[in-house]
């Protein structure tokens, strides 16, 4: 597949991401050989490529089965003895008084000036999180991430997947005139409508993790849309018509 057919299959405004997945596929086809990307794409990437491309075989790993953020494998030919580039880490709250959220690991992640995508998922329990990273920098958290905020915190690799928590929700259902963007983002975080058609237009709301700027975009089931400092929510289903004409919606934010 020529480059320019390979971006047109991604989001004009994630050409960076789209380009250096290519130079994996073209090496891949290149040289007839198997290839994982060290980075974990968002389904906006993954799901248009399929389960195949040209002659390949296009095939995912992340957290769990249903994780978002995943590595790519472009595979040739199979090779069970094969494993994807990545490392589960157990990163234990060790205090007893502070609970930590997903954002508080995220961003002490971060804060290590790791990059977003060689980040997978982050699942959090009760006294923790797992989160699948690239193996590139597991001995670099392993060795450095000593604390989540200011709560100290302990880092292990762990093999075991029975000991992965479920994904959990919060549902939220609210009430709207239409399925526009702003409309939502307005009762999903409670603020005015202004100020949600703003935080769209300053670019601070993605849509299946592309930004977002028009405040008029409709939201389909199945979309994700994250709202920066308030998290991520999918759009889970529509309940029908309220008896004052209003659109009823359900949302689950992740936890």
């Amino acid at each position: 597949m020529k480059k320019e057919k390979f971006l047109e299959l991604f989001p004009k405004d994630a050409v960076n991401e789209a380009r250096k997945l290519y130079n994996y596929f073209e090496t891949a086809e290149k040289y007839e050989i198997n290839i994982f990307t060290e980075e974990f794409y968002t389904p906006n990437f993954w799901k248009r490529l399929g389960v195949k491309i040209g002659s390949m075989n296009v095939k995912t790993c992340g957290l769990t089965e249903v994780s978002e953020r995943r590595q790519i494998l472009f595979e040739n030919y199979e090779d069970k003895e094969a494993e994807y580039p990545n490392k589960i880490l157990n990163i234990k709250n060790l205090s007893k008084f502070k609970k930590q959220e997903h954002k508080d690991y995220l961003g002490s992640l971060l804060g290590l000036n790791i990059k977003r995508e060689l980040l997978g998922d982050i699942l959090v329990y009760e006294n923790g999180a797992y989160v699948i990273v690239s193996e590139k920098i597991s001995d670099f958290l392993l060795n450095n991430l000593v604390q989540i905020g200011r709560t100290p915190c302990e880092v292990s690799v762990t093999d075991d997947m029975k000991e992965l928590p479920e994904t959990e929700f919060q549902e939220i259902i609210i009430r709207v005139n239409s399925e526009r963007l702003d409309s939502i983002v307005s009762e999903l975080v409670n603020i005015s409508r202004g100020s949600a058609s703003e935080a769209v237009e300053s670019g601070n709301i993605m849509l299946n993790y592309v930004v977002q700027k028009r405040k008029d975009k409709n939201v389909d089931i199945s979309d994700i849309i994250t709202i920066r400092q308030h998290g991520k929510f999918i759009f889970s289903n529509d309940l029908g018509m309220t008896k004052k004409g209003k659109k009823k919606l359900l949302f689950k934010k992740y936890i």
